[in-house]
């Protein structure tokens, strides 16, 4: 093999390394977009979890609430027509 196709082997293997790293850059960059999606859509569902216990606190306290309305009339309404 003489000279010129050893250069040219290497001029290829090395432009093959540069086009490998600027993927790599990409796929690099692509993952810290990724995994700071990631840390955001926890942050969302964390408080989406937050406002769904305090529907359910406030729905619990609600249909208690309904609850003695509603033992209060039977009571009211049974009594009457004893």
């Amino acid at each position: 093999m003489d000279g010129r196709n050893i250069v040219g082997l290497l001029e290829r293997i090395a432009t093959g390394v540069e086009k490998t790293n600027e993927r790599l850059d990409r796929l690099e960059q692509g993952q810290a977009r990724l995994e700071r999606g990631q840390a955001q859509t926890n942050e969302r569902l964390g408080r989406v979890e937050g406002r769904l216990d305090n529907m359910l606190d406030f729905m619990g306290r609600r249909h208690a609430d309904h609850e003695r309305r509603i033992e209060a009339l039977e009571e009211h309404v049974f009594k009457k027509s004893d």
